[in-house]
């Protein structure tokens, strides 16, 4: 019952601590998928200023490629006020960015988006994670914080049976000193070392014994002095 308490407990304190890694792990992502969104603004306004003015007409968008090969976390999308896309990370699939998002965070069933917007709305960055992300770093904070349970349970069934068996010994050999008495041995009982929560019980069977002997003792003695007392009247 002990260790079915402890492990309660202990699920208890690892379901809110998995709450409270939830909540720390969105604001967390929240907090880079605006820091992304923020450095990008800036670098995005400067390379369209710097494009060639005879190159207006191309609609092409620009796609950032990656230095050394990586999966991008963060992707974005830098779009203008029409919808165009005009630049764009080279992770980013074009067609799970939703359109006509509004500034600030937006959840898709893939993805976590936040939008920001500058020029008058004449730039709009767009940046995304995957939910699974989210999903799996939380999943791996809660198993790390499982797994010393599920170690640890056994050890302490072992140790919580260990110690309430030896704490039981001194109780154990005080029952069977109790019951290898014979009916005439009335004298107190060798109790030592015992829990402090039997030691009141020890002493309350002493005190039992001990009157039960002077009831006995007056019993003899009444006995004795009945028999002398008839005996002369008998004899008569």
């Amino acid at each position: 019952s002990l260790t079915a308490v402890l492990s309660a407990l202990w699920l208890a304190a690892v379901l809110a601590a998995g709450i409270i890694v939830r909540k720390e792990t969105d604001k967390v992502f929240d907090s880079a998928l605006q820091e992304v969104a923020q450095r990008v603004m800036p670098l995005a306004y400067i390379e369209l200023l710097n494009r060639d003015r005879d190159n207006a007409a191309d609609t092409a968008s620009q796609r950032i490629p990656a230095v050394d090969p990586h999966s991008e976390t963060i992707t974005y999308i830098v779009r203008d006020d029409t919808g165009r896309i005009m630049m764009q990370s080279h992770d980013a699939d074009p067609e799970a960015f939703p359109k006509d998002l509004r500034p600030g965070f937006h959840d898709s069933p893939r993805l976590r988006l936040y939008t920001e917007s500058a020029v008058q709305g004449t730039v709009i960055v767009t940046t995304a994670e995957e939910v699974g992300q989210r999903q799996a770093a939380v999943f791996e904070a809660i198993i790390m914080l499982v797994w010393p349970l599920v170690l640890l349970l056994p050890m302490s069934i072992l140790a919580v049976w260990g110690l309430v068996e030896w704490s039981l010994r001194p109780l154990m050999a005080w029952q069977e000193e109790i019951e290898a008495r014979g009916g005439g041995n009335l004298s107190p009982v060798n109790a030592i070392d015992l829990p402090s929560e039997i030691a009141p019980i020890a002493a309350s069977v002493d005190r039992l014994i001990a009157r039960l002997r002077l009831a006995l003792e007056a019993e003899r003695s009444f006995t004795g002095n009945s028999a002398h007392e008839l005996r002369t009247p008998i004899a008569a």
